[in-house]
């Protein structure tokens, strides 16, 4: 059974979910945040959870949480499968610091070319990732104070790279199920080229649950991976729903 929390991803794209899961007589329980279960157990066995990143992160904690399947907090950690994934990654190398740290380093100290990509170290998206620039750099530090982000938290630094177009695909068991473009456009389309090189990055250094997605990106430097992510708490873009639906309920124990 699907157990899903409303109102967190794109209407059409929870719509689309909600019909494919009905067309193929698939069960499924439709949740408000103040309804959510505090974890799989209390709502009968749930099977696959899917909504905001802070309640996956909560059952992530649970030791009723099958690891195996979907991964644990550690395992989307970007420092900890971008070191694994090193070269494949867009975002390599990179620095890792504290959020306090940056803070008090500033951009000034850190980069020659006047910007920086920054993004949260944790997979569960603290903050969003963007390019900062020294112009804009006291703002943005601003608005994450305001988001309440702790001193200690772990940032990711990086040199910001040219992106020509992004792809998100979602992998089971190491295999490419569906994926959607979702940058400069979104489309269901995912060249062969892009699929080869998912698997590929997977059998070199990909986690080691049986199902998450991937983001890549064609850039300067070639097909790169962006970040791997929690299938539980990811948007689908233009992905095909009914593969989705009937490939993750039809899961086999490994």
């Amino acid at each position: 059974m699907w157990l899903i929390e409303e109102s967190v991803f794109p209407r059409a794209e929870e719509k689309a979910l909600r019909d494919a899961l009905q067309a193929l007589s698939i069960d499924h329980r439709i949740f408000s945040h103040s309804e959510l279960p505090s974890s799989p157990g209390e709502s009968g066995g749930i099977d696959i959870p899917r909504g905001s990143s802070w309640w996956i992160s909560q059952l992530a904690l649970e030791s009723t949480w099958p690891v195996s399947v979907w991964g644990n907090l550690q395992d989307f950690s970007y420092s900890y499968y971008a070191d694994r994934f090193g070269e494949l990654m867009l975002n390599y190398p990179f620095t890792k610091l504290s959020f306090h740290e940056f803070c008090w380093r500033g951009l000034d100290g850190m980069t020659a070319v006047g910007s920086l990509f920054i993004r949260p170290d944790d997979g569960f998206k603290t903050f969003e990732g963007r390019v900062v620039t020294v112009a804009d750099f006291d703002d943005w530090v601003t608005s994450n104070h305001l988001l309440q982000v702790r001193g200690s938290a772990q940032v990711i630094a990086a040199v910001p790279k040219v992106i020509r177009a992004e792809w998100r695909l979602v992998i089971l068991d190491g295999k490419f199920v569906t994926g959607s473009q979702y940058r400069p456009t979104q489309s269901p389309e995912v060249p062969q080229a892009v699929i080869a090189f998912a698997e590929n990055a997977h059998r070199n250094a990909g986690p080691a649950c049986r199902c998450y997605v991937m983001d890549v990106a064609e850039s300067s430097d070639g097909l790169r991976v962006i970040e791997i992510g929690a299938l539980n708490c990811s948007a689908f873009y233009a992905s095909n729903a009914v593969e989705i639906a009937r490939s993750i309920n039809s899961m086999q124990p490994a």
